[in-house]
């Protein structure tokens, strides 16, 4: 901190010295950048007071969280629409999606070797930490918790974002349950 930048980059946040170097710097009016690796956005607040970091100075210096997510998009020379099954359906409602009729099915042809995709999109949730999330975090919260707060905020969790690309035919459901099932 001796030559006062106004960004850091943390290239990975891997343990407790790291971590809270990260956050005194974040606390002293820099911003910080950095990856941890977690299944979500609000997983990483728990990943950060797993590590050991106090949960004051992590719910005072956390501004944002993004989470991301590469998908493999559907070959626009093979794929396919097929009937959506009831069972599938239902993914699409509890997560507050209008279900398609059909959904794109990945088959394979010499344009993406045989694989039924080609190219990737990507997904992104982002959390905004704000007063009530904040709180959250002061209080102990659990990742649930923290994660219906923030969908009530206006989060888009990975699991929908990935829904939506099925419903606009960029990828398949079955690519969404490859990457995002456990987002």
């Amino acid at each position: 901190m001796r030559q006062d930048p106004d960004i850091i980059l943390v290239g990975e946040i891997r343990d407790q010295e790291t971590a809270e170097l990260a956050m005194r710097a974040s606390i002293t009016g820099h911003l910080v950048l950095s990856t941890l690796h977690t299944n979500d956005a609000a997983a990483a607040i728990n990943r950060l007071l797993d590590l050991g970091v106090n949960a004051n100075i992590v719910a005072s210096s956390l501004t944002m969280i993004v989470a991301q997510r590469l998908l493999r998009k559907i070959c626009p020379h093979c794929s396919t629409m097929v009937p959506i099954r009831s069972e599938d359906k239902k993914t699409f409602v509890r997560n507050g999606l209008e279900p398609p009729a059909e959904l794109p099915k990945a088959n394979g042809c010499d344009n993406c070797r045989q694989s039924g995709y080609r190219g990737r999109t990507g997904i992104y949730e982002v959390l905004e930490v704000d007063r009530a999330i904040e709180e959250l975090i002061f209080n102990g919260a659990l990742h649930s918790t923290i994660e219906d707060a923030a969908i009530k905020s206006g989060t888009s969790l990975l699991l929908k974002q990935a829904l939506k690309k099925v419903v606009n035919g960029e990828t398949s459901l079955e690519e969404v349950f490859r990457v995002a099932a456990y987002a």
